[in-house]
């Protein structure tokens, strides 16, 4: 028995035990060592609320691209999270579509509809509807710019050549047409608009979405306009152009404008380059049967500096005076002949204060004389500048009187009118002076006695920068009558171009004008 009991306790103080029980002291030592050495704090608080959830995945703005009405992304947590209905919000009149909330996930696939690429959203994740496994909320709400592109955007612009300048006698050309970026032309966008050219085909077929559209034509021939209107043009911000797009094809590279009796409005085309050479011819004064002859027409040139698209005003001198000839006075034995007019070029407006070349006209002839003075004659008329025009010449008859020519217009002032024979009982008035872009009337004639010959008619003055003078009618008499004084040349001008260079004299019959490039 004493050996049993011995062996207990000898077993109760074996190794690692005390006499008094201190064994588990050490047992339970040991085992706090081994926790310790986990890295477990059991008196850790295993949701601190300082650790709240976020956002890991990038909160940059996000560009709307022209064309989207819709864009998707993933919105990631650094913890699974729960997010209640409504935790998603999108200003601007926009949805979040995706995803159904409420949803617990660490990573949520966004998609959000009805955007307007030309407008800016903002797309917010609440804080308060975010919890994570301890309850715990975001410590803020995060909000993500959506930045419509379109915001910023330009207008689309053609960036295609303005023109196509061809040989003569081409009749089909394929004009490609591009732009900037990505439009939409809608049916009927692109349209020919002068020339007699039609389009075959125009390819993607309209409507469509491209940057460049190709246009068959045929039937080229001078000067060919296609418009593109802006109105059914649209990038995909639906933004239009801020203008029509003209193009032009030419097989030309002159136009000759003859006279028409009224003024010649005509297009500048791309195809001139911003530059137009000019040719101009006055027209020739009228003459008389069996009096005098027309003064002949001037001419003037130079080099004009334009835009595509400016309208330009030609007007084409008449040998019926159009344009700035005089009219010639009344008489016998036949009509007096009207001034030439002057060929001008107006660019900006049309008044006389708008023209920037002239070539002047000549002087009208005037009728001759009858009876026993018909060994005379009727004046004939001055050419017209140069930089000056010439004077008419006298209409003679018996003895010394005479109907006086007109004098020619100047750079700065118009012809003379023609002085009437001073011995002359029924005197006739003076020729009409020239003016600013006019030339002067011829005088009546008149019958000295009031029971004779009536005189020849003053002829008209050219017209011109400043036009000439008119001749003065004619005396008559019992036994014979005189004839009318020639009208004065018109004045040339070539201060609005460049390179300007006149020539007095060069042109019979009517004006014309020649614009090249």
């Amino acid at each position: 028995m004493l050996g049993g009991s011995s062996g207990s306790a000898t077993g109760s103080s074996g190794p690692g035990m005390d006499e008094t029980g201190s064994a588990g002291t050490e047992g339970s030592a040991g085992s706090a060592t081994s926790a310790s050495s986990d890295g477990i704090d059991p008196t850790a608080d295993p949701c601190p609320e300082e650790d709240t959830p976020m956002i890991v995945s990038s909160v940059e703005p996000i560009a709307l691209m022209p064309g989207d009405t819709m864009v998707s992304f993933d919105l990631d947590f650094d913890r699974e999270v729960t997010i209640e209905a409504g935790g998603f919000i999108v200003t601007g009149g926009a949805s979040v579509t995706a995803p159904a909330l409420p949803l617990t996930a660490s990573t949520f696939g966004v998609t959000i509809e009805a955007l307007d690429p030309s407008s800016a959203y903002v797309f917010t994740v609440d804080a308060g509807a975010v919890f994570d496994a301890c309850s715990r909320t975001m410590a803020s709400s995060v909000d993500i710019d959506l930045v419509g592109d379109c915001a910023g955007n330009l207008p689309p612009a053609s960036i295609s050549m303005e023109y196509h300048q061809l040989p003569p006698g081409t009749a089909m050309d394929a004009y490609e047409i591009a732009f900037d970026e990505v439009v939409t032309l809608e049916a009927g966008a692109i349209a020919v608009v002068g020339g007699s050219a039609t389009i075959d085909s125009i390819t993607p077929a309209l409507p469509a979405a491209s940057d460049t559209f190709t246009v068959a034509l045929s039937g080229l021939g001078g000067i060919t306009r296609l418009r593109v209107d802006a109105a059914l043009v649209s990038d995909g911000c639906g933004v239009a152009p801020e203008q029509d797009l003209e193009l032009w094809v030419c097989t030309v590279s002159e136009v000759q404008h003859g006279y028409t009796g009224g003024p010649q409005p005509w297009v500048v085309p791309a195809c001139a380059q911003g530059m137009v050479d000019l040719q101009l011819d006055g027209a020739q004064g009228a003459g008389a049967t069996g009096g005098g002859t027309g003064g002949l027409g001037g001419h003037a040139s130079g080099t004009l500096i334009v835009t595509t698209g400016e309208t330009l005003e030609l007007n084409v001198g008449g040998q019926d005076g159009w344009n700035g000839g005089g009219a010639a006075g009344l008489g016998a034995p036949v009509p007096s002949g009207s001034g030439g007019g002057a060929s001008d070029v107006r660019q900006g407006g049309s008044a006389l204060t708008d023209r920037v070349i002239v070539a002047a006209g000549g002087g009208g002839g005037a009728a001759p004389p009858q009876g026993a003075c018909s060994g005379g004659v009727g004046g004939s008329g001055g050419t017209g500048g140069g930089t000056d025009g010439s004077p008419g010449t006298a209409g003679t008859g018996c003895a010394s009187q005479t109907g006086g020519p007109g004098g020619g217009g100047s750079p700065t002032t118009g012809g003379a009118g023609g002085t009437p024979s001073s011995s002359c009982t029924l005197m006739p008035a003076p020729g009409e002076a020239g003016a600013l872009g006019q030339g002067g009337s011829g005088s009546n004639a008149t019958d000295c006695s009031g029971s004779g010959f009536t005189g020849g008619g003053g002829a008209g003055g050219g017209g011109g920068y400043y036009g000439g003078g008119g001749g003065a009618g004619g005396p008559g008499s019992d036994s014979g009558s005189w004839g009318g004084g020639g009208g004065g040349g018109g004045s040339s001008y070539t201060g609005g171009v460049s390179g300007g260079a006149t020539n007095a004299g060069t042109n019979a019959g009517d004006g014309q004008v020649t614009v090249s490039w």
